[in-house]
């Protein structure tokens, strides 16, 4: 899709572009969504890497030792379970809290003291153990449920408080001056060894670069984060588009015009098979009836008919009053469209009558529509100006218009032109059940014109009459 002023995507014609409304139901929708596939699947890698964690320690540290830290993957563990549980779109102070609860926890392991280890070790010699690269693991399983600017947050506080708990290690620690004693005289003059492998030093050095290491990888992650939401946003906002063309066209055609989205930039002549649809006598049952009643039947109509048009691959075009317009062959023409078109009518007509039996079951009376059906080329593409419209123009309109009115003149469910059958045999053969029951009516002028066409239809059947006839 692109931006040129000169070029309109068929996306930004049917669904202009607006600001970004991050707080509509349908944005919101698509990021609950996210958020919470991310804290599942940040707590069950947490719980993983916990399990494996957990095992390798007992290879690692003697017995009873080991039960010191267990404890504390036991607590992490429980701060991933209440990240899942109060995880939400949005700023989050408790999940911001338990995010920092992790850093102070791995923290604490070095700091507080095993008091089931039996020796008397320094305190400075836990931080010789390099504990902290676990702390890239959490970082890492927070990157699939937190937000980029929270890990961003991460990324500079968890080094002040990974160096806040040295230094006050640093002072308060009151050093064992017998090893480093020791250290000396093992490396003598060699200062830099004495500070690596004397038990009494922080090592500092080493400190603020597994701080700056860990705020480096924080803020890269951080920025992946920020591009990821960006795509999320852009998808949900292609998907607010992909809804509202899902109103005008099948699935399948919107999946095409997602797929094309220029297709309707210029407007071109294709065959298309347009279909009339109208409810016999409606406007005198509205008469009789209060005006939501009347919007409520009609609501309950077109929910019927747009099924229909929908499950026959045809496209929406409008609603015209109590009826409406479809074409079956845009914004791709096909073979089928004139089968479609007939499948649909007589898809309609069943839709119709299981809608009759429920309204006599509440002690309503029963419709009866009309439908027309014509084929031929039509021009296709958008009209308006400031406001563009999709539309079909052309004497196929006109024609499939007039088809629709005969059928009160000839009692009919349907009427058709010859091209529709002509159409639909040459693509399903003359034994295809949609073809059943039409007869041949002769010749009939189109009004408003001195075009006359050869016009085929399926006789109603004797029933209850309808409503306002």
């Amino acid at each position: 899709m692109t931006d040129h002023p000169s070029k309109l995507s068929l996306i930004s014609i049917l669904s202009p572009p607006a600001a970004k409304d991050l707080d509509s139901e349908q944005f919101q929708t698509i990021l609950r969504s996210h958020k919470r596939e991310g804290l599942a699947l940040a707590f069950w890698a947490r719980t993983v890497a916990l399990v494996f964690i957990s095992a390798f320690l007992f290879f690692i540290v003697q017995w009873p030792v080991v039960l010191f830290p267990q404890l504390f993957l036991a607590a992490f563990f429980v701060v991933g379970w209440l990240q899942q549980r109060y995880g939400r779109v949005g700023r989050s102070r408790i999940e911001l809290l338990l995010a920092f609860a992790d850093i102070a926890l791995l923290t604490a392991v070095v700091v507080i003291p095993n008091p089931l280890n039996p020796d008397d070790l320094p305190l400075p010699l836990q931080y010789h153990f390099d504990s902290f690269i676990y702390a890239f693991v959490m970082l890492a399983g927070v990157t699939l449920s937190l937000h980029w600017r929270t890990i961003n947050l991460l990324g500079f506080g968890v080094p002040m408080i990974w160096l806040a708990a040295a230094a006050a290690l640093w002072f308060f620690f009151q050093p064992l001056p017998h090893l480093t004693a020791l250290a000396d005289q093992m490396f003598g003059t060699r200062t830099d060894l004495n500070d690596l492998f004397d038990p009494n030093e922080i090592n500092w050095d080493q400190r603020v670069q597994e701080a700056l290491v860990y705020c480096l990888v924080a803020l890269i992650l951080g920025l992946n984060g920020m591009r990821g939401e960006r795509l999320l946003l852009q998808f949900a906002e292609a998907e607010r588009k992909r809804t509202n063309l899902s109103r005008y066209f099948s699935p399948n055609v919107t999946a095409e015009l997602v797929r094309a989205d220029d297709a309707l930039s210029q407007s071109r002549t294709i065959p298309v098979a347009v279909m009339f649809v109208d409810i016999v006598g409606f406007t005198r049952f509205a008469s009789g009836v209060s005006a939501a009643e009347a919007m409520e039947t009609l609501r309950s109509f077109f929910a019927r008919m747009e099924r229909a048009v929908f499950a026959h691959h045809g496209t929406l075009d409008k609603y015209l009053g109590d009826g409406l317009m479809a074409t079956f062959g845009t914004p791709v023409p096909g073979p089928d469209s004139a089968v479609n078109a007939l499948r649909c009518g007589a898809a309609m007509q069943g839709a119709v009558e299981d809608w009759n039996r429920e309204r006599a079951q509440r002690g309503l009376p029963p419709f009866r529509i009309g439908v027309g059906v014509h084929f031929g080329e039509v021009a296709f593409g958008n009209i308006g100006n400031s406001r563009l419209e999709l539309a079909v123009i052309g004497d196929t309109v006109n024609v499939a218009s007039r088809l629709e009115s005969l059928t009160r003149e000839l009692d009919a469910t349907i009427a058709v032109s010859r091209e529709v059958l002509e159409q639909a045999i040459a693509v399903a053969g003359l034994q295809d059940p949609c073809l059943a029951g039409f007869h041949p009516v002769g010749p009939r002028k189109v009004q408003g014109t001195s075009k006359w066409i050869e016009v085929a239809a399926v006789s109603r059947v004797p029933a209850l009459p309808a409503a306002g006839t």
